[in-house]
């Protein structure tokens, strides 16, 4: 009996150990997304909202923005918006080689934010 509710006890904490270790982000990466974060200009950050209307401006042609979306390949072929382009979040450096203009307007989305602020960090 002991070496079954031994076993049992080891099988959750198994299976428990990697919930505890995704219940949230690690101090460390919240001093680095701060720091990340401080990077970027305060009128540089819109809302969903400014993104939508960019979008739709894009859309008909009164803009020439660039809508890149930061989310892995499988999210963005699971479902993207129309016209955007995608680049992986780990691929910053790619950005100047695609779009040498450094004018070019260039909106920049993930799914939480997070990884748009990571990417976006090392424009600046």
């Amino acid at each position: 009996m002991k070496t079954t509710l031994t076993l049992s006890l080891a099988a959750v904490a198994i299976v428990l150990a990697p919930a505890a270790t995704l219940a949230g982000p690690a101090e460390e990466e919240k001093k680095v997304f701060a720091e990340l974060s401080a990077l970027i200009p305060k009128d540089r950050v819109a809302s969903v909202d400014d993104l939508y209307k960019k979008w739709q401006a894009v859309q008909a042609k009164t803009s020439k923005a660039v809508i890149l979306d930061i989310r892995s390949y499988a999210e963005f072929y699971a479902g993207h918006l129309l016209g955007s382009d995608n680049i992986s979040p780990g691929l910053p450096y790619l950005v100047p080689k695609t779009w040498p203009d450094p004018n070019t307007e260039i909106w920049v989305f993930c799914r939480t934010q997070h990884r748009a602020t990571y990417f976006t960090s090392f424009l600046y």
